[in-house]
């Protein structure tokens, strides 16, 4: 059921988002928490995209015997802190790069994976006013693109398209069976004038095969890329009050394959998505005295999955069909045993959602005893 829900969750979901099970609970029971504010996707409630590893300052992870602020959460709480500045300028930069240009071919592969990925970026921070102000940012961008040759399907030969069914009958092509066109047709072949109109617009933009059973292996080009910003201002009021605010953007593009060719809409990997997530957070630390700290945020979070498709996929209508269709660019139908077009989760879409998180923490320190209260709000 959980993993069911899942898999139909991650067609809104951003699309570097996991259900991580802590502790025995389901992978939406673990809370993430970004600066103290919750860093959570309300359609699925699993965690939104966090910063690039060089932005991170600390991360903890809690399981088991939970405090009451956390108790939404079940299964555990994954606690992430960026990085701040400080009174000396510090940054760094860096690049990870992969390309099957470098890459043996696999001893089973007829030729090399086409993978070609790089991650990139760089963060620095210091003093805006030395002890008083100090600033944080980074980036990072992620671009990836691959058209592995691993689909196959079975299509129209140029001697089908004619009307000829000899071949593709045959028991070389259907596991040894014979399959013969039962009357008024003769020898497996069809008057092409009988081929229907609407078909033939359709097979204009599926490939023919050179196989004679219609059997073609090729590949669906997934091209992508991800950039990632983030920004932190920190202030010492002075020895009792502290603030900073930090906002937090990540936006993902995966546009839509389609060019000449149906059959590259048959999986997911065709369908355009436009992902974006901004997430920004305020803070103020109060220390009342050695024993007792006041902790209050704010956050505010929006989420924005965006799935559409190329427009230059037809609609039946523009292929002849005297059918009307409310949704544009979007032509779904399976051929059993021959070929398949566009997906059950390719339809277009948009999943957008506000999220805001509210908090006050005090914690006092009473001799051996420690006392805790505080309020929590989240609305999504």
């Amino acid at each position: 059921m959980e993993e069911q829900c899942l898999v139909n969750a991650k067609y809104f979901n951003y699309p570097t988002a996991s259900a991580f099970s802590v502790a025995g609970g389901h992978g939406g029971q673990t809370l993430f928490l970004l600066d103290g504010t919750v860093n959570m996707d309300p359609m699925s409630n699993v965690d939104l995209p966090l910063p690039f590893p060089d932005a991170l300052q600390e991360f903890k992870v809690e399981t088991s015997s939970l405090p009451a602020n956390y108790g939404m959460a079940p299964g555990g709480v994954v606690n992430v802190v960026t990085k701040s500045g400080a009174n000396e300028f510090h940054g760094g930069a860096f690049e990870f790069l992969r390309n099957y240009a470098f890459n043996a071919r696999n001893f089973f592969a007829k030729e090399r994976d086409s993978l070609k990925r790089s991650q990139f970026g760089g963060h620095l921070g210091g003093p805006i006013l030395k002890n008083k102000l100090f600033f944080f940012g980074g980036y990072q961008g992620t671009y990836e693109k691959v058209s592995p040759a691993a689909n196959t399907n079975y299509v129209a030969t140029a001697v089908v398209l004619q009307g000829d069914f000899t071949a593709i009958a045959s028991p070389a092509c259907n596991n040894g069976k014979q399959i013969t066109l039962k009357a008024p047709f003769v020898g497996n072949k069809v008057d092409p004038s009988l081929l229907a109109p609407v078909s033939q617009n359709l097979l204009k933009l599926i490939p023919t095969s050179t196989d004679p059973c219609g059997k073609p292996v090729y590949g669906i080009p997934s091209d992508n890329h991800e950039n990632q910003f983030v920004a932190k201002v920190d202030w010492q009021i002075n020895d009792r009050h502290s603030a900073f605010t930090r906002y937090f953007f990540t936006d993902y593009q995966h546009p839509p394959h389609f060019t000449d060719n149906l059959l590259t809409t048959s999986t997911d990997a065709s369908a355009g998505l436009a992902g974006r997530v901004q997430t920004a957070v305020i803070g103020h630390t109060f220390t009342m005295s050695p024993t007792t700290v006041s902790v209050f945020r704010f956050g505010y979070t929006r989420s924005s999955m965006i799935r559409y498709l190329s427009s230059n996929v037809p609609t039946p209508t523009q292929l002849g069909a005297n059918v009307y269709q409310q949704v544009n660019n979007y032509l779904n139908f399976n051929v059993s045993n021959y070929f398949g077009v566009a997906c059950n989760n390719c339809n277009p879409g948009p999943w957008v959602s506000n999220n805001f998180h509210l908090s006050e923490d005090l914690t006092m320190i009473r001799g051996r005893h420690q006392i805790s209260a505080g309020v929590n709000y989240v609305y999504s």
